[in-house]
């Protein structure tokens, strides 16, 4: 049965505002806190985020830029995603005078840049691609790393499964023990209560 209201296809502001839980909040910072542990002390960080949403991690890059004012002359970051609400909400959403931001409308697995990246992310967006194109993914990242660069990936995993039921029941699994731990933390608003629920669906 189809999805009455998809918060993947259509609202890029409140799918902005249901991932930003405190659970998804530090999943970023570790995120960050790699990439400025691998870059280390530098005047130019340069950052390819695949699947990138409507720029979810910008707070998280923005306070990494704050860390190494005045020494860091600017950061790059090129976001790609296949959503066009997602890419024009990102645009609207990128100004920063140290922030140097291109997004790209195209399909991560098959897109092709002008350059190579020392760092490449992708976070929560594994699972979006179909098992089938995983490896066309995965060639793609390596495509686009330089030859020290580091990719890194947060993602979430349900248990293990044979059938398309199982993969449902593990996901439903999930998503109820997820919304359980966020709230033994804080309240849902209702875009996260929503969005939360648009998963399991």
């Amino acid at each position: 049965m189809a999805k009455i209201f998809d918060i993947y296809k259509n609202h890029a502001s409140v799918y902005s505002d249901y991932i930003d839980t405190k659970i998804e909040q530090r999943n970023f910072r570790l995120i960050v806190n790699k990439i400025d542990e691998y870059n280390g002390v530098t005047d130019v960080i340069d950052i390819l985020d695949l699947c990138c949403g409507p720029f979810t991690i910008k707070p998280y890059i923005i306070e990494l830029m704050n860390k190494h004012f005045p020494s860091l002359e600017y950061l790059s970051y090129t976001g790609v995603d296949i959503n066009k609400k997602f890419i024009k909400y990102a645009r609207s959403n990128s100004k920063h005078h140290k922030l140097r931001t291109n997004f790209v409308l195209a399909d991560a697995a098959k897109v092709t840049l002008p350059q190579q990246y020392d760092t490449i992310v992708a976070t929560s967006a594994y699972h979006h691609i179909s098992d089938d194109r995983k490896e066309l993914f995965i060639d793609n990242v390596v495509r686009h790393l330089t030859d020290y660069g580091v990719f890194l990936v947060y993602e979430k995993f349900i248990g293990e499964h044979s059938t398309e039921l199982e993969s449902i029941k593990t996901g439903m699994q999930f998503y109820s023990e997820r919304i359980l731990d966020i709230l033994k933390e804080q309240e849902l608003n209702p875009n996260q209560a929503f969005g939360l629920a648009n998963e399991m669906d």
